[in-house]
């Protein structure tokens, strides 16, 4: 049984492990170097670091011959799961998608404001004047810039590398003003950091349980903090000889898959 799974995200993981438990050759495609250094190394464990497009992608199913392709890749990463799909064309290898369950939209309606994109909460943010704490990542550095005093009135929670460092310093953010840890977070540590940087106003991309959204909101509750919520990603396309999944659901059919290979 061979298997190329796509994903550095804490679904991606668990499938990987769950796939070596079972016997299969495991590649893994994850986009960072960060990524990689999440994974453990171990016997029948291949991992792939680097962002590829759908051209790159067909190279290596073709060099790795896959019987199943999982893509457990983060609900945002809607570019790379496009790639994936366009590499598959004309393939008849099995494809599932683990789609992370994420929080209904109306569940905090009453107490969140809600974006489709980033630079709409700009355009909102600039109209505010407390502190905030930005949770989605380092990839819109240059629209946080657009920001009114952001220098002064961001901080921002990203992953943990120096080249995440460095665009940081580049972009204009000052190094107190950046915490550079590995979530998910505990409500516990959004609470502190909220409340040691007195920040007012929360960021965060709706990312579902895995990524620690209901943390970050019930931190946002017992502060008293604004929560700002960017858009829900749009519904994945699935190819006809594909399948799409829940974790749970995932892990199970695994197990249902590996003994039809046998």
């Amino acid at each position: 049984m061979r298997a190329l799974v796509f994903g550095g995200t804490v679904e991606g993981r668990s499938i990987i492990e769950k796939l070596l438990s079972l016997g299969a050759d495991v590649t893994a495609c994850v986009a960072t170097e960060y990524g990689t250094k999440m994974l453990r190394e171990q016997d029948g464990l291949s991992i792939r670091s680097g962002r590829l497009g759908p051209e790159e992608i067909r190279e290596l199913l073709k060099e790795t011959s896959p019987d199943l392709l999982v893509d457990a890749t983060h609900p945002y990463s809607q570019n790379v799961s496009e790639n994936i799909l366009a590499a598959l064309q004309g393939s008849a290898i099995p494809y599932l998608r683990v789609e992370r369950e994420l929080d209904e939209k109306q569940n905090y309606e009453h107490t969140a404001r809600f974006f489709d994109t980033m630079g709409e909460a700009v355009t909102y943010l600039n109209q505010t004047a407390d502190k905030i704490l930005l949770t989605t990542g380092s990839k819109e550095l240059e629209t946080y810039t657009s920001i009114r005093d952001y220098t002064a009135r961001c901080v921002l929670r990203t992953l943990p590398s120096e080249k995440v460092l460095a665009d940081c310093l580049k972009h204009g953010f000052q190094k107190e003003n950046l915490i550079l840890k590995q979530g998910p977070f505990t409500v516990e540590e959004n609470v502190s950091a909220l409340q040691q940087t007195g920040c007012r106003i929360l960021v965060t991309r709706n990312s579902g349980r895995a990524g620690g959204f209901e943390e970050k909101a019930e931190a946002c509750r017992i502060t008293g903090a604004e929560l700002v919520v960017i858009g829900t990603p749009k519904i994945r396309r699935i190819p006809q000889n594909g399948k799409k999944m829940d974790l749970k659901e995932a892990l199970e059919y695994l197990d249902r898959w590996s003994g039809s290979e046998e």
